[in-house]
């Protein structure tokens, strides 16, 4: 059965273009220590993704409005969303 991948946070950034900020904001909060003990059993993932609901990729972080995040964990990262940072 396969474990079932849980959002815990999910919080919106309001970003016009903002390809070069976007990274350590996210990193500020994924340094929250109520996100850490949350999450210290597992695998960590961080999810980007566009209001629309279609995923950003690497290079198209934060070009344009409506960009959120989403913190995810599951036990298996083969099981987490494809596209997603692992490790942070």
């Amino acid at each position: 059965m396969k474990e079932k991948v849980t959002v815990i946070e999910e919080r919106h950034i309001d970003c016009h273009g903002c390809h070069g900020e976007l990274i350590p904001t996210l990193l500020k909060l994924w340094r929250t220590p109520s996100l850490q003990r949350q999450t210290a059993r597992f695998n960590t993932v961080i999810i980007f993704g566009r209001s629309d609901g279609r995923h950003a990729n690497e290079e198209t972080n934060g070009a344009g409005n409506g960009t959120f995040v989403r913190a995810l964990f599951c036990q298996d990262k083969r099981e987490c969303i494809n596209g997603a940072f692992h490790g942070m």
